[in-house]
């Protein structure tokens, strides 16, 4: 006798439900909808006309057709989405093809142009996932899968006019596999032998260290000099480390990938003279890269200092030897607390090569090869603190809910207690916090969600999963922390010149202003996988709910993140403090 079945979760049996309802009004449609192959064209004479008559000019045209009336998208509205990288591969195809420009895809689809680059510019199989261009790219491939239309292939029509052209049959059986034809292929101005000569790694190497010796020139501003010259938009950059391991390398083509080799070839051609049977094309990337080279190192002198000449006034800071000493010596240690992966912690570290930094976390995820002044430790903060050295600057950031207790995590970021031994080095206990005069920063993100016109309200399920995280971690004795409270932790734990800043951190693309919309995109892809990530353990283990339960509200909760009606943000809070120096 079979054993009675458990009953079903509410939760899960209503998506059981959607989800019955979901197949049989597909089979509806699919009943209902026209025959998926498209009428085939017939010639006046009343035959018809084989696919390998159809011109490609005609291909093109039917591929790009507007299918909309007789393949309405909502045929598909309820098909599980492929992977975006997928999405990216087709799209890619379609434009590398010629078919369509992006352009007239966007109007095509009715996508925004801007969100069709970023989708593209995004990786990974859930890179994009936030974005309209993955669900509209996808209705529109469909169309024509439905339809029956191929996309065509340009260079494969290409090829078979050449071989027709040869004397060869188009349908003729080949005894090999097909080749490309690379006769045409040939670098810029190779056919009157002016290809570039670029010089070998070891000999920029030399003139690197040529360059070097420019009075005022620092490593970090050498590194800035480099990015600046690639014209690309801002990112992170040539770091120290980067430029340290290329100088240190030896041989013609050690150093061949970094972007080091590549920075550095603009700046430093003028060390030395070059040939005179120098090709014209070099002599005229060198007369526009030496332009922005000189541009960039002439430097203004007043009162015995130097300034920098790069758009003059905008920094009213010396750049000189004696500044740049200073600026190194700002920190020498530095410790980051919840440092997750690292990337904090050695992004800062290869800004200030002159200092010690530490990062601490509970997990061991962060990578093996670091820059020589970066250190991380497995270790957890609310035990007692054993550091070997004061710090000159704490780092804290998205530590809510990992802290029990803020006022005493401020105490001991505060107080120091020397060692009351003095170990073996192999053996080193570690005890001090932080130095007089030196700041912490502590950055925080407040869990409600909230919006400055009333559309998000306590009903949406977005209210309701920061209020489920908030009892949850009652429960575990890690309560969420109003961020706003932060400031006056700060200043009872003695700090003074206590700061906070405000911003906030849009659902989605929401926003108007560019700026905010940017930060809503990119904080809508991090959603999109915090949400679970955050409630998968507290509510299963506190409040008892199963993993199905889970996934179906954070589904809901997704929703409500991914619509630009409702204009939602998270308050974010950056404060700091300083530490005073008689303490």
């Amino acid at each position: 006798m079979a054993e009675p079945r458990t009953p079903l979760n509410p939760a899960v049996a209503n998506a059981m439900n959607a989800l019955t309802t979901s197949i049989v009004r597909d089979n509806l449609h699919a009943a209902n909808a026209l025959p998926k192959t498209t009428p085939k064209t017939t010639p006046a004479s009343g035959k018809k006309r084989k696919a390998s008559e159809t011109s490609l000019e005609e291909q093109i045209e039917a591929y790009k057709a507007d299918l909309n009336d007789v393949h309405p998208t909502s045929y598909f509205e309820d098909d599980p989405l492929p992977s975006c990288a997928s999405i990216r591969t087709k799209l890619n195809k379609l434009f590398d093809s010629g078919i369509m420009t992006k352009a007239e895809f966007s109007r095509a689809t009715g996508a925004n142009s801007n969100s069709l680059n970023n989708f593209l510019k995004a990786k990974g199989p859930y890179g994009g996932s936030g974005s309209t261009v993955w669900r509209n790219a996808y209705d529109w491939f469909k169309q024509r899968e439905v339809a029956g239309l191929k996309m065509p292939d340009p260079k494969k029509s290409q090829a078979k006019k050449q071989k027709n052209a040869d004397g060869t049959p188009s349908s003729g059986k080949t005894t090999g596999p097909d080749l490309p034809d690379i006769s045409d292929i040939h670098l810029p101005d190779e056919e009157t032998d002016e290809v570039p000569i670029y010089d070998d790694c070891d000999e920029i190497r030399r003139k690197i260290n040529a360059h070097m010796t420019t009075p005022g020139l620092s490593q970090a501003q050498f590194c800035r000099n480099m990015y600046a010259s690639f014209k690309v938009p801002k990112g992170k950059g040539i770091q120290s480390k980067q430029l340290s391991d290329f100088r240190g390398a030896k041989g013609a083509n050690a150093g061949a990938k970094s972007a080091v080799y590549y920075g550095a070839q603009p700046l430093v051609a003028d060390e030395t003279t070059q040939p005179d049977d120098d090709s014209l094309y070099v002599e005229d990337v060198q007369s526009s890269t030496q332009s922005i080279s000189s541009s960039i190192l002439q430097y203004r002198q007043e009162n015995g200092r130097t300034y920098h000449g790069y758009k003059d006034g905008k920094y009213n800071v010396p750049n000189d030897e004696q500044e740049n000493e200073r600026l190194d010596a700002d920190v020498k240690n530095v410790l980051d607390i919840g440092t997750g992966t690292g990337i904090w912690t050695i992004d800062f570290a290869d800004e200030h090569p002159g200092a010690e930094v530490i990062g601490v976390d509970l997990s061991p995820s962060q990578p093996s090869f670091v820059p020589p002044n970066v250190r991380f430790i497995i270790d957890d903060i609310e035990e007692e603190w054993q550091y070997s050295t004061r710090f000159d600057y704490i780092h804290s950031r998205m530590m809510n809910s990992s802290v029990a207790d803020w006022s005493n995590y401020a105490a001991k970021i505060y107080e120091y207690t020397p060692p009351t031994t003095s170990p073996e080095p192999s053996e080193l206990t570690f005890s001090s916090n932080l130095e007089p005069g030196g700041y912490v920063e502590l950055q925080e993100i407040d869990v409600f969600a909230t919006s400055d016109d009333g559309t998000l309200t306590k009903s949406h399920a977005l209210h309701r999963w920061a209020q489920l995280l908030q009892d949850a971690s009652d429960k575990l004795g890690r309560p969420y922390f109003h961020v706003s409270g932060l400031k006056a932790v700060l200043e009872e734990a003695g700090f003074e010149d206590v700061t906070e800043a405000f911003f906030k951190w849009p659902s989605n693309p929401w926003p108007k202003d560019s700026k905010h919309k940017e930060l809503g995109l990119w904080n809508n892809e991090n959603a999109q996988f915090f949400l679970e990530a955050a409630a998968i353990a507290p509510l299963t283990r506190a409040l008892g709910w199963s993993k199905e339960e889970v996934t179906l509200f954070v589904a809901q909760t997704r929703k409500e993140v991914n619509d630009k009606r409702i204009h939602a943000y998270w308050p974010i809070i950056s404060v700091y403090g300083r530490k005073p120096k008689d303490a």
